[in-house]
């Protein structure tokens, strides 16, 4: 394999690179990310010194990752109970209408699907609310 060409994607602060065979037929093509840098070095071989400016100026750039800002419980709440469309008061009513029908049946009503997702669900909301 024959290095052919290495670019660098400064808008994506990433790095290309292609090998092709003795005919110049494409053998391999590498998209690098810039936190793939000593990928690149490695794949490289002997010519990484070649390109150890462009392989800096990539790693240079890396962007700390951005902190995801916590969502006050109040709207999480909101988020979640807009998401299902029910209101509190219809959960309640569907929890305690499952828990019945599974009771008269002798049955758990955790084997119903809809029961445990919506329990799922109100169990979330509730953690939530005690943490206001």
């Amino acid at each position: 394999m024959i290095l052919k060409s290495v670019i660098h994607y400064p808008g994506t602060n990433s790095v290309e690179a292609t090998w092709v065979d003795a005919d110049d037929k494409q053998v391999r093509c590498h998209s690098y990310a810039d936190v793939q840098m000593d990928m690149l070095r490695t794949d490289l071989g002997g010519d990484a010194a070649m390109y150890a400016d462009l392989i800096a100026l990539v790693e240079a750039s890396i962007k700390p990752p951005i902190p995801e800002i916590p969502i006050p419980a109040i709207q999480q709440i909101a988020q979640l109970e807009s998401a299902t469309l029910l209101p509190r008061v219809t959960r309640e009513f569907m929890l305690t209408s499952f828990a019945a029908q599974a009771a008269a049946a002798s049955l758990d009503p955790m084997t119903s699907p809809a029961y445990a997702k919506l329990k799922a669900l109100d169990d979330q909301i509730a953690v939530l609310r005690k943490s206001i």
